[in-house]
């Protein structure tokens, strides 16, 4: 078993990884509904999400920032009701800066 250190040769352990935080074990465990934003067009899937699913955002990076800033929003908006919501980032989806 590896043990990683930070920084290299110190004392101090790196933390282990919580099995929640890999991706594919994340989506296995809370059966978890994946919404892809790509331009500002698809904010108005975020209106579905209920309080009984979980999500997963697949957040496309060239977003304009003024986009960013209104998803933020809403997204925190959304976790107030309860709803477990993550979020990731890709620039493999499709590019649009709307």
């Amino acid at each position: 078993m590896n043990n990683y250190h930070y920084p290299p040769n110190s004392n101090i352990e790196a933390p282990k990884a919580d099995k929640d935080n890999n991706r594919e074990n994340y989506l296995e465990k809370f059966s978890t509904q994946i919404i892809e934003i790509n331009t500002s067009y698809d904010f108005k899937q975020l209106e579905d999400i209920r309080k009984q699913h979980n999500y997963l955002l697949k957040i496309n990076t060239n977003l304009i920032i003024e986009n960013y800033i209104f998803l933020k929003e809403k997204i925190l908006e959304i976790k107030k009701e309860n709803i477990l919501i993550r979020t990731e980032f890709s620039d493999h989806l499709i590019s649009n800066s709307n």
